[in-house]
């Protein structure tokens, strides 16, 4: 299941020290995921795309790598309210509700269930196993 952590910021002249702690405390959050998962940053005005180069460099100043890190155009249309966002996903194993054993029941209980859910919680990237994966054949690393 993709779970997503975003936060978008529209960037007024008289409120960009709110804007930057904002983002400062987002990153802060959520630096166990940005640090591991890929980072896409999309602007829609010139102050946006400052913003997304401004806060590349300091990500990759904090250990970032550079393949990890997106910038996007992305259209300025009605409706539009932001002019910077800051996106990340990260893939979680949705696991099935195993039922218990009951005594003169047997066969009830699917065969492997906590064996299988066991698995799927285990794993790093579980993406990687899905053939539908964004990752897939080396695609967005």
């Amino acid at each position: 299941v993709p779970v997503t952590y975003s936060i978008a910021l529209n960037i007024e002249k008289n409120k960009r020290k709110s804007a930057q702690k904002k983002l400062d405390e987002f990153v802060k959050e959520h630096w166990d995921v940005i640090v591991n998962q890929t980072v896409e940053l999309s602007w829609r005005t010139r102050e946006g795309k400052k913003w997304a180069q401004k806060t590349q460099a300091q990500l990759q100043k904090q250990g970032v790598s550079p393949e990890q890190i997106r910038i996007i155009q992305t259209d300025a249309g009605f409706g539009e309210r932001f002019d910077f966002e800051f996106k990340t996903v990260v893939y979680r194993a949705q696991v099935e509700s195993c039922d218990y054993e009951q005594i003169g029941a047997y066969g009830g209980v699917k065969y492997g269930c906590f064996t299988e859910n066991a698995r799927w919680q285990s794993m790093e990237n579980p993406e990687k196993m899905l053939t539908n994966s964004p990752h897939k054949n080396g695609e967005g690393q």
